[in-house]
């Protein structure tokens, strides 16, 4: 992976820059974007580029435990009594398993910011409004 890797996304009306490594990295919840976000014309750093290389090591390592976090998390929406009938009002069935899940999440992205955070992002369909955010600080992983 190298910066001349990376292609500046269209912003639309975002306050920053976004650019994007075009390969994916795949797995079971989906492919995800490897991602370097900056201030609004300001190029990505070889720190940012170290940084998304330690993300998507630690990432590939880690995926299977990440997949399951999130399952864990779409089964405590899906276990909860009083709130069983919203994944039914998102589309989102009952009883999915962890390699189903990848057709309920968007936006999935390995994402470096300018001060060095790096996080593993994803937008489940039975909570549009929110997401799941997953900080690598110290070798592990912080839910958000």
């Amino acid at each position: 992976m190298k910066l001349s890797d990376f292609e500046l996304v269209d912003r639309g009306h975002e306050p920053f820059d976004v650019w994007e490594q075009p390969q994916l990295i795949g797995s079971s919840i989906g492919d995800f974007k490897v991602q370097l976000q900056v201030e609004m014309n300001v190029a990505p750093t070889d720190q940012m580029l170290t940084a998304a290389k330690r993300l998507v090591a630690k990432f590939n390592v880690d995926k299977a435990i990440l997949a399951q976090r999130v399952h864990d998390r779409y089964l405590t929406l899906s276990n909860d009594v009083g709130l069983k009938d919203w994944l039914i009002e998102c589309s989102v069935p009952h009883g999915l398993k962890v390699n189903d899940l990848s057709h309920y999440l968007r936006a999935r992205t390995l994402t470096v910011f300018m001060d060095l955070n790096m996080v593993v992002f994803m937008i489940p369909k039975w909570d549009e409004e929110h997401c799941l955010l997953f900080d690598l600080e110290d070798d592990e992983w912080i839910d958000r």
